[in-house]
Protein backbone atom coordinates (compact mmCIF):
# COMPACT_ATOMS: atom_id res chain seq x y z
CA UNK A 1 0.00 0.00 0.00
CA UNK A 2 1.39 3.41 -0.95
CA UNK A 3 0.28 5.85 1.71
CA UNK A 4 1.21 8.90 -0.32
CA UNK A 5 -1.11 7.82 -3.16
CA UNK A 6 -4.21 7.81 -0.97
CA UNK A 7 -6.45 10.74 -1.93
CA UNK A 8 -7.50 13.00 0.97
CA UNK A 9 -11.19 12.79 1.78
CA UNK A 10 -11.74 16.52 1.35
CA UNK A 11 -9.97 19.38 -0.40
CA UNK A 12 -8.10 21.46 2.23
CA UNK A 13 -9.50 24.83 3.19
CA UNK A 14 -7.21 27.80 2.89
CA UNK A 15 -6.57 29.92 5.99
CA UNK A 16 -8.49 30.35 9.23
CA UNK A 17 -8.16 33.51 11.32
CA UNK A 18 -5.83 33.45 14.33
CA UNK A 19 -8.76 34.12 16.65
CA UNK A 20 -10.75 31.22 15.27
CA UNK A 21 -7.71 28.98 15.51
CA UNK A 22 -7.18 29.83 19.16
CA UNK A 23 -10.84 29.31 20.01
CA UNK A 24 -10.92 26.02 18.12
CA UNK A 25 -7.84 24.66 19.87
CA UNK A 26 -8.99 25.76 23.29
CA UNK A 27 -12.37 24.20 22.60
CA UNK A 28 -10.72 20.96 21.52
CA UNK A 29 -8.63 20.93 24.69
CA UNK A 30 -11.67 21.58 26.86
CA UNK A 31 -13.60 18.81 25.15
CA UNK A 32 -10.73 16.35 25.47
CA UNK A 33 -10.26 17.21 29.15
CA UNK A 34 -13.98 16.84 29.87
CA UNK A 35 -14.09 13.50 28.08
CA UNK A 36 -11.10 12.25 30.03
CA UNK A 37 -12.66 13.35 33.32
CA UNK A 38 -15.95 11.68 32.47
CA UNK A 39 -14.33 8.28 32.42
CA UNK A 40 -12.13 8.38 35.49
CA UNK A 41 -14.15 5.65 37.18
CA UNK A 42 -16.97 5.23 39.65
CA UNK A 43 -17.00 5.93 43.39
CA UNK A 44 -16.54 2.24 44.04
CA UNK A 45 -13.35 2.00 41.99
CA UNK A 46 -10.06 1.92 43.91
CA UNK A 47 -8.41 5.33 44.18
CA UNK A 48 -5.15 4.00 42.72
CA UNK A 49 -6.93 2.74 39.60
CA UNK A 50 -8.63 6.13 39.12
CA UNK A 51 -5.26 7.86 39.14
CA UNK A 52 -3.71 5.47 36.61
CA UNK A 53 -6.28 5.24 33.83
CA UNK A 54 -9.04 7.29 32.26
CA UNK A 55 -11.60 6.97 29.49
CA UNK A 56 -10.96 8.78 26.21
CA UNK A 57 -12.45 8.69 22.75
CA UNK A 58 -10.53 7.81 19.60
CA UNK A 59 -11.27 6.59 16.06
CA UNK A 60 -12.98 3.43 17.37
CA UNK A 61 -14.94 5.11 20.16
CA UNK A 62 -14.48 5.19 23.92
CA UNK A 63 -11.58 3.29 25.43
CA UNK A 64 -9.58 3.24 28.66
CA UNK A 65 -5.88 4.01 28.56
CA UNK A 66 -3.17 5.04 31.04
CA UNK A 67 -3.21 8.70 32.02
CA UNK A 68 0.54 8.99 31.65
CA UNK A 69 1.80 6.08 29.53
CA UNK A 70 5.55 5.61 29.68
CA UNK A 71 6.15 2.73 27.27
CA UNK A 72 4.48 3.44 23.94
CA UNK A 73 4.69 1.61 20.63
CA UNK A 74 3.87 3.69 17.51
CA UNK A 75 2.52 2.03 14.37
CA UNK A 76 3.54 4.65 11.77
CA UNK A 77 6.01 7.40 10.94
CA UNK A 78 3.49 10.15 11.72
CA UNK A 79 2.55 8.60 15.06
CA UNK A 80 6.27 8.30 15.85
CA UNK A 81 6.63 12.01 15.01
CA UNK A 82 3.56 12.89 17.13
CA UNK A 83 5.26 11.31 20.15
CA UNK A 84 8.58 13.03 19.48
CA UNK A 85 6.74 16.38 19.26
CA UNK A 86 5.18 15.59 22.65
CA UNK A 87 8.58 14.80 24.18
CA UNK A 88 7.98 11.05 24.30
CA UNK A 89 10.54 8.45 23.21
CA UNK A 90 8.62 5.34 22.06
CA UNK A 91 9.95 1.93 23.03
CA UNK A 92 9.15 0.54 19.58
CA UNK A 93 7.99 1.68 16.16
CA UNK A 94 6.50 0.00 13.09
CA UNK A 95 8.20 1.87 10.26
CA UNK A 96 6.72 1.11 6.83
CA UNK A 97 9.17 -0.32 4.33
CA UNK A 98 11.08 2.43 2.53
CA UNK A 99 9.79 5.29 4.68
CA UNK A 100 12.28 7.64 6.34
CA UNK A 101 12.32 9.52 9.62
CA UNK A 102 14.77 12.10 8.25
CA UNK A 103 12.41 15.05 8.71
CA UNK A 104 12.44 14.74 12.49
CA UNK A 105 15.15 12.24 13.38
CA UNK A 106 18.55 11.71 11.70
CA UNK A 107 18.49 7.94 12.27
CA UNK A 108 16.17 5.26 13.60
CA UNK A 109 19.06 2.91 14.48
CA UNK A 110 18.48 3.36 18.21
CA UNK A 111 14.76 2.51 18.06
CA UNK A 112 13.35 -1.00 18.35
CA UNK A 113 11.68 -1.75 15.03
CA UNK A 114 8.54 -3.88 15.38
CA UNK A 115 7.27 -3.87 11.81
CA UNK A 116 5.34 -6.98 10.77
CA UNK A 117 6.17 -9.06 7.72
CA UNK A 118 3.74 -7.05 5.59
CA UNK A 119 6.13 -4.12 5.93
CA UNK A 120 3.40 -1.90 7.35
CA UNK A 121 1.70 -2.99 10.58
CA UNK A 122 2.87 -3.89 14.09
CA UNK A 123 4.31 -7.30 14.83
CA UNK A 124 2.23 -7.60 17.98
CA UNK A 125 4.08 -10.60 19.42
CA UNK A 126 7.38 -8.76 19.15
CA UNK A 127 5.89 -5.49 20.42
CA UNK A 128 4.54 -7.19 23.56
CA UNK A 129 8.05 -8.28 24.53
CA UNK A 130 8.76 -4.57 25.05
CA UNK A 131 6.04 -4.50 27.75
CA UNK A 132 4.21 -1.45 26.34
CA UNK A 133 1.47 0.25 28.32
CA UNK A 134 0.04 1.81 25.13
CA UNK A 135 0.02 1.35 21.37
CA UNK A 136 -0.50 4.50 19.33
CA UNK A 137 -2.20 3.17 16.20
CA UNK A 138 -3.42 4.62 12.91
CA UNK A 139 -7.19 4.98 13.09
CA UNK A 140 -8.36 4.36 9.54
CA UNK A 141 -10.81 2.09 7.75
CA UNK A 142 -8.00 -0.02 6.31
CA UNK A 143 -6.55 -0.53 9.80
CA UNK A 144 -9.66 -1.21 11.91
CA UNK A 145 -9.02 -4.94 12.34
CA UNK A 146 -5.43 -4.29 13.37
CA UNK A 147 -6.44 -1.61 15.87
CA UNK A 148 -8.93 -4.01 17.43
CA UNK A 149 -6.30 -6.74 17.55
CA UNK A 150 -3.87 -4.45 19.34
CA UNK A 151 -6.59 -3.31 21.74
CA UNK A 152 -7.35 -6.90 22.71
CA UNK A 153 -3.76 -7.26 23.89
CA UNK A 154 -2.87 -3.85 25.35
CA UNK A 155 -4.37 -0.38 25.78
CA UNK A 156 -4.51 1.28 22.35
CA UNK A 157 -5.23 4.82 21.19
CA UNK A 158 -6.30 4.87 17.53
CA UNK A 159 -5.28 8.30 16.24
CA UNK A 160 -7.71 9.15 13.44
CA UNK A 161 -6.04 9.39 10.04
CA UNK A 162 -7.11 12.06 7.55
CA UNK A 163 -7.54 15.81 7.76
CA UNK A 164 -9.60 18.75 6.56
CA UNK A 165 -7.01 21.51 7.04
CA UNK A 166 -4.03 22.26 9.25
CA UNK A 167 -6.25 23.40 12.13
CA UNK A 168 -7.91 19.99 12.04
CA UNK A 169 -4.46 18.40 12.36
CA UNK A 170 -3.72 20.61 15.37
CA UNK A 171 -7.02 19.74 17.07
CA UNK A 172 -6.42 15.99 16.77
CA UNK A 173 -2.84 16.36 17.94
CA UNK A 174 -4.04 18.35 20.95
CA UNK A 175 -6.60 15.65 21.76
CA UNK A 176 -3.79 13.08 21.70
CA UNK A 177 -1.70 15.23 24.02
CA UNK A 178 -4.62 15.50 26.43
CA UNK A 179 -5.22 11.75 26.31
CA UNK A 180 -1.68 10.89 27.40
CA UNK A 181 -1.14 13.73 29.86
CA UNK A 182 0.88 15.96 27.53
CA UNK A 183 -1.44 18.95 27.05
CA UNK A 184 1.27 21.54 27.71
CA UNK A 185 3.71 19.85 25.36
CA UNK A 186 1.04 19.69 22.66
CA UNK A 187 0.29 23.41 22.93
CA UNK A 188 4.02 24.17 22.86
CA UNK A 189 4.48 22.07 19.70
CA UNK A 190 1.55 23.83 18.03
CA UNK A 191 3.04 27.18 19.00
CA UNK A 192 6.41 26.20 17.54
CA UNK A 193 4.81 25.24 14.24
CA UNK A 194 2.81 28.47 14.10
CA UNK A 195 6.00 30.45 14.73
CA UNK A 196 7.86 28.53 12.01
CA UNK A 197 5.02 29.21 9.58
CA UNK A 198 4.84 32.92 10.44
CA UNK A 199 8.60 33.35 10.06
CA UNK A 200 8.59 31.43 6.78
CA UNK A 201 5.76 33.52 5.38
CA UNK A 202 7.55 36.74 6.27
CA UNK A 203 10.81 35.51 4.70
CA UNK A 204 9.09 34.43 1.50
CA UNK A 205 6.99 37.57 1.03
CA UNK A 206 9.58 39.48 -1.06
CA UNK A 207 10.27 36.34 -3.14
CA UNK A 208 6.71 35.56 -4.18
CA UNK A 209 6.76 37.56 -7.41
CA UNK A 210 9.85 35.69 -8.61
CA UNK A 211 8.50 32.32 -7.42
CA UNK A 212 5.24 32.83 -9.31
CA UNK A 213 2.78 29.95 -9.63
CA UNK A 214 3.96 26.80 -7.86
CA UNK A 215 3.37 23.09 -8.31
CA UNK A 216 4.29 19.97 -6.35
CA UNK A 217 5.47 17.04 -8.44
CA UNK A 218 6.10 13.58 -7.09
CA UNK A 219 8.54 11.29 -8.86
CA UNK A 220 8.05 7.64 -8.02
CA UNK A 221 11.01 5.28 -7.87
CA UNK A 222 9.39 3.35 -10.73
CA UNK A 223 9.19 6.37 -13.05
CA UNK A 224 5.67 7.40 -12.06
CA UNK A 225 4.98 11.17 -12.29
CA UNK A 226 2.12 12.95 -10.54
CA UNK A 227 1.13 16.49 -9.55
CA UNK A 228 -0.18 16.94 -6.02
CA UNK A 229 -3.22 19.19 -5.85
CA UNK A 230 -5.24 18.06 -2.80
CA UNK A 231 -2.47 17.19 -0.37
CA UNK A 232 -1.55 18.70 2.99
CA UNK A 233 1.54 20.13 1.29
CA UNK A 234 -0.76 22.24 -0.91
CA UNK A 235 -2.29 23.69 2.24
CA UNK A 236 1.18 24.60 3.48
CA UNK A 237 1.89 26.41 0.19
CA UNK A 238 -1.33 28.42 0.55
CA UNK A 239 -0.49 29.26 4.17
CA UNK A 240 2.84 30.67 2.95
CA UNK A 241 1.04 32.95 0.49
CA UNK A 242 1.86 30.90 -2.60
CA UNK A 243 -0.59 30.25 -5.44
CA UNK A 244 -0.94 27.33 -7.83
CA UNK A 245 -1.96 27.20 -11.49
CA UNK A 246 -5.19 25.55 -12.65
CA UNK A 247 -4.51 21.83 -12.98
CA UNK A 248 -6.73 19.19 -14.61
CA UNK A 249 -8.89 17.03 -12.36
CA UNK A 250 -7.04 14.45 -10.31
CA UNK A 251 -7.17 10.75 -11.11
CA UNK A 252 -8.02 7.84 -8.83
CA UNK A 253 -4.56 8.04 -7.28
CA UNK A 254 -5.27 11.52 -5.93
CA UNK A 255 -2.77 13.05 -8.34
CA UNK A 256 -2.80 14.58 -11.80
CA UNK A 257 -0.90 11.73 -13.41
CA UNK A 258 1.57 12.63 -16.16
CA UNK A 259 3.73 10.77 -18.64
CA UNK A 260 6.79 11.81 -20.58
CA UNK A 261 4.43 12.72 -23.43
CA UNK A 262 2.37 15.08 -21.23
CA UNK A 263 5.28 16.44 -19.21
CA UNK A 264 4.89 19.87 -20.83
CA UNK A 265 1.81 20.45 -18.66
CA UNK A 266 4.23 21.31 -15.85
CA UNK A 267 4.99 24.59 -17.63
CA UNK A 268 1.76 25.86 -16.09
CA UNK A 269 3.87 26.40 -12.96
CA UNK A 270 6.77 28.86 -12.72
CA UNK A 271 8.30 26.98 -9.79
CA UNK A 272 8.24 23.25 -9.07
CA UNK A 273 8.87 21.44 -5.80
CA UNK A 274 9.88 17.91 -6.80
CA UNK A 275 9.33 15.39 -4.02
CA UNK A 276 10.85 11.96 -4.11
CA UNK A 277 9.93 8.54 -2.82
CA UNK A 278 11.65 7.73 0.47
CA UNK A 279 13.50 4.80 -1.01
CA UNK A 280 14.89 6.80 -3.95
CA UNK A 281 18.21 8.55 -3.29
CA UNK A 282 18.36 12.26 -4.25
CA UNK A 283 20.97 11.52 -6.93
CA UNK A 284 18.37 9.52 -8.89
CA UNK A 285 16.04 12.50 -9.19
CA UNK A 286 18.87 14.93 -9.86
CA UNK A 287 19.73 12.78 -12.87
CA UNK A 288 16.11 12.87 -14.04
CA UNK A 289 15.91 16.66 -13.81
CA UNK A 290 19.15 16.88 -15.79
CA UNK A 291 17.75 14.83 -18.67
CA UNK A 292 17.09 16.65 -22.00
CA UNK A 293 13.30 16.19 -21.79
CA UNK A 294 13.03 17.71 -18.34
CA UNK A 295 15.42 20.49 -19.31
CA UNK A 296 12.83 21.66 -21.83
CA UNK A 297 10.56 22.73 -18.98
CA UNK A 298 10.78 26.45 -18.19
CA UNK A 299 11.02 25.91 -14.44
CA UNK A 300 13.89 23.44 -14.84
CA UNK A 301 15.89 25.49 -17.35
CA UNK A 302 15.36 28.62 -15.22
CA UNK A 303 16.63 26.90 -12.09
CA UNK A 304 13.24 27.01 -10.38
CA UNK A 305 12.68 23.25 -10.07
CA UNK A 306 13.70 22.36 -6.54
CA UNK A 307 14.32 18.81 -5.35
CA UNK A 308 12.91 18.36 -1.83
CA UNK A 309 12.51 15.41 0.49
CA UNK A 310 9.58 12.99 0.63
CA UNK A 311 6.56 14.93 1.89
CA UNK A 312 4.58 11.82 2.77
CA UNK A 313 3.48 12.33 6.38
CA UNK A 314 0.78 14.38 8.08
CA UNK A 315 2.07 15.68 11.42
CA UNK A 316 3.28 19.01 12.75
CA UNK A 317 6.96 18.10 12.49
CA UNK A 318 6.52 17.21 8.82
CA UNK A 319 4.61 20.45 8.14
CA UNK A 320 7.31 22.49 9.84
CA UNK A 321 9.98 20.67 7.86
CA UNK A 322 8.13 21.49 4.63
CA UNK A 323 8.13 25.18 5.53
CA UNK A 324 11.86 25.14 6.31
CA UNK A 325 12.65 23.31 3.05
CA UNK A 326 10.59 25.69 0.93
CA UNK A 327 12.31 28.71 2.49
CA UNK A 328 15.75 27.13 2.05
CA UNK A 329 15.48 25.95 -1.57
CA UNK A 330 13.92 29.19 -2.84
CA UNK A 331 16.46 31.41 -1.09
Amino acid sequence: MMLAHVRPAQRPDQEISDDLTRRGLLGALAAATALAAAGCGSDSAPEKQEAETHEVEDFLGKTTIPRHPERIVADSISNFAHLVALGVEPVGVAIPTGFSTEYFRPSDDDIEIVTAGDGWTVNLERALTLEPDLILATGSEWNVDNCKRYRDAVATFAFEEGWKDTDHIKERFLALGSAIGRETEAMDAIGEYDATLAEGKETLKPRLAQIGKVGIVRLGSDGWIGVRTEDVANTVLASLGMTEPAWPEVGESGYVELSMETLGMLDRADTLFVTRDDEAPPADHEAILSSPLWQRLDSVSNGQAHLVSAWNSVDLLQLGYMVDEIVRVTG
